[in-house]
């Protein structure tokens, strides 16, 4: 069993070679696209999959809670539509355990709370 602190940095890894990781509802790690891992990769992961399950789990709530945070920090109402509608997203993407999911859909409601804020302070 690896450190925590080595599964982060595995998940890392990862993405900047251009991979796409999701836990599956059963637990399970997916890897996309699976010709991007090597024989090592495939190795590494069959005996480590529950600390990168772990490590990805964290990595989507971390997210969602800096996220969430952004919109108090910046004086935004959580009831403003958008922000419902993008708040739901990201929930359903750390739902579906889809980690690229999460961060695709995290920055698209960055950016619509910032610009919200932006808004709000021309006003």
């Amino acid at each position: 069993m690896i450190a925590p602190a080595d599964a982060t940095d595995k998940l890392a890894a990862f993405r900047t070679r251009g991979t796409a990781l999701t836990v599956t509802p059963v637990g399970t790690i997916r890897v996309r696209p699976a010709a991007l891992l090597t024989g090592g990769d495939r190795e590494w992961l069959k005996n480590n999959a529950d600390a990168l399950t772990a490590a990805a789990k964290a990595e989507m709530h971390r997210l969602k809670f800096e996220a969430d945070a952004m919109v108090a920090s910046l004086g935004v109402s959580g009831r403003h539509p958008g922000v419902a509608a993008a708040a739901g997203e990201v929930t359903a993407a750390v739902a579906a355990g889809d980690l690229e999911r999460v961060r695709a859909s995290v920055a698209r409601f960055e950016d619509l709370v910032r610009g919200l804020a932006s808004a709000t302070r021309a006003a």
